[in-house]
């Protein structure tokens, strides 16, 4: 059974019912959107706490959308496995836990890639391998993001208050549980749909785990996308599915060994209800966001050259303009999440669920983390600093108040060269469950692409999107589909006519590091970081690279979305 874990409070049918008949009156008529039904929000008026929001914000009764208002909704669900919630349509399903059980979770080093190779039966078993060629045992789940192959098995899981099992205690490193988070905005016509995982990443498609049977063919972001776009008229490029990329979380990529059948669709069929649950939740809604200097909390950690971190915290809160409840509140920062390693085998959600934590202590509603140009770098503010870092964000009202709320969203889809040879080679047979196709591909790009060009190509392509929302005039986020670096995210910043910007890493897909060409070392690129761990060569996030270009052409393709917008 998945766990939905969102308290409303009373009358939140009673909204919900008014809400689905303003937005049927905002669909038949435009008059709504230049009704004027309360005064501006007025932010001096703000107050210290979340209880305070009433005097923060002017309340509306019973009233359809004002100006500086939006429809809003939140959700999230728990992703504790539940084999038995999921034996109906698996049976059989199984998750070995427990230390018991660390000797039947198949382990292997990342060596096993590069000496496999070599091996003359190796070719026949990829080419014969269907769910996954990893040699790993089927039952066993496994964290992601440390080297390559089934490595660390999860064998505990960090259990959040309504998981089962939960023991409150008052351990700060506990207790934070892992969860598909979602929240939802619409200006009455238009709708964006911003979606976190807390996992190592999501993919935008996937090449074997789509089983007819139980899943959609394609059963990524989008088709998540596409399909619930249709379903509740949504314009598919407005949906973001990202992932925190923790460390010690749940591999959903099929890098790091594989993740069973029974659990893929239960954490799909999570990111699904948290969509709808959020949907159906809207309220109107102020909005108000912001940015926080930040600098403490990361560094950077490239081995070759410097480069500047990113330094700010950006933040969007959402207050009910009913009752003056927090609805929701999203911080957007870059700091790899791997303060926790592998956690004693026991999933995690790293530093940002300390963080999202905090914020729901703090304002109430739900808390919510979004990666940035997390690339290079790296969190310095230890395993649970981050509660420091929420704490950066400012009491209800304190912020910049949206006055202008329209939606927009647009999207850029191309097909990416696959120049790195190991990573062709991870992906073709399905070690990274992902699509990649044996079509040519071509791409040039970069600032001055006529005269100076990144300039790539290769007979093995992957098709990738990048995608851009816009609120009003004074906020926008991006979305990545891959660990992008801060001088990209920086960069995006800087060109952003919105006072306020996310651009998101990790978001759409996860298909390794993303550097601008000037930052990749391309001799690294073809597998030098696989060498023991890295630790022979630097800079080894080379190694995961999918091509040279890749960064340029996300960078290029967003500072032209945003402009558009």
């Amino acid at each position: 059974m998945l766990h939905a874990l969102l308290s409303r409070g009373p009358g939140g049918t009673a909204r919900r019912l008014l809400v689905t008949v303003l937005a049927a009156a905002l669909t038949v008529s435009v008059a709504w959107a230049g009704a004027v039904i309360a005064p501006a929000p007025d932010i001096d008026a703000a107050v210290g706490t979340a209880s305070g929001a009433l005097d923060a914000f002017e309340v509306v009764d019973d009233a359809p959308l004002g100006a500086g208002q939006l429809l809003v909704g939140a959700a999230k669900v728990s992703l504790y496995p539940d084999p038995e919630g999921m034996a109906a349509t698996f049976p059989g399903a199984t998750w070995l836990q427990g230390e018991e059980n660390a000797a039947a979770c198949t382990t292997l080093s990342e060596s096993f890639f590069t000496e496999s190779l070599g091996d003359p039966e190796h070719p026949a078993h990829l080419a014969t391998a269907t769910a996954s060629p990893w040699p790993e045992n089927p039952d066993c789940l496994y964290q992601g993001g440390f080297g390559i192959g089934p490595v660390n098995p999860i064998l505990d899981w960090d259990r959040a208050p309504g998981d089962p099992g939960y023991v409150a205690d008052d351990d700060p490193e506990t207790g934070y549980g892992l969860f598909a988070r979602t929240i939802v905005l619409s200006d009455g016509d238009d709708t964006a749909v911003v979606t976190v995982i807390d996992a190592e990443g999501f993919l935008y498609e996937y090449a074997n785990k789509c089983v007819p049977s139980q899943l959609p063919v394609g059963c990524g972001s989008r088709e998540i996308a596409e399909r619930l776009g249709g379903e509740l008229d949504i314009d598919p490029s407005a949906f973001v599915i990202a992932s925190t990329h923790s460390h010690a979380s749940v591999d959903l990529l099929g890098g790091w060994g594989y993740v069973p059948d029974w659990y893929f669709n239960q954490a799909y069929g999570a990111i699904e209800q948290s969509i709808r649950e959020a949907h159906a939740n809207m309220v109107p809604a102020h909005v108000e966001v912001g940015e926080e200097r930040a600098r403490r909390f990361n560094s950077e950690r490239r081995d070759t050259y410097r480069s500047a971190e990113e330094q700010q915290l950006a933040w969007l809160r959402a207050v009910d303009a009913e009752d003056g409840d927090v609805i929701a509140t999203v911080g957007a920062y870059a700091a790899h999440p791997t303060s926790f390693g592998n956690f004693e085998a026991t999933a995690h959600a790293d530093w940002v669920g300390v963080f999202t934590r905090r914020l729901e202590d703090r304002f109430g509603g739900m808390g919510m983390h979004l990666m940035t140009g997390l690339g290079n770098m790296t969190n310095r503010s230890g395993r649970t600093g981050s509660t420091a870092l929420a704490d950066l964000i400012p009491a209800v009202g304190e912020g910049h108040v949206l006055t202008t709320t329209d939606v927009r969203s647009t999207a850029t889809i191309w097909q990416q060269p696959v120049t790195n040879a190991p990573l062709n080679a991870l992906g073709l047979p399905g070690f990274f469950d992902r699509t990649f196709v044996p079509t040519p591909a071509t791409i040039r790009t970069g600032k001055t692409p006529e005269t100076a060009p990144c300039l790539s190509a290769s007979p093995t392509s992957v098709e990738l999107q990048a995608s851009a929302i816009r609120i009003g005039e004074d906020f926008a986020l991006s979305a990545a589909p891959g660990e992008v670096f801060a001088n990209l995210t920086n960069t995006v910043k800087e060109r952003s006519p919105a006072l306020v910007t996310m651009p998101l890493g990790q978001a759409n897909d996860a298909l390794g590091y993303m550097p601008q060409q000037f930052e990749l070392n391309e001799a690294n690129m073809q597998g030098a970081g696989f060498v023991a761990g890295g630790v022979l060569v630097v800079n080894y996030e080379d190694s995961y690279a999918v091509d040279r270009c890749t960064g340029d052409m996300v960078l290029e393709s967003t500072i032209a979305m945003l402009g558009e917008l």
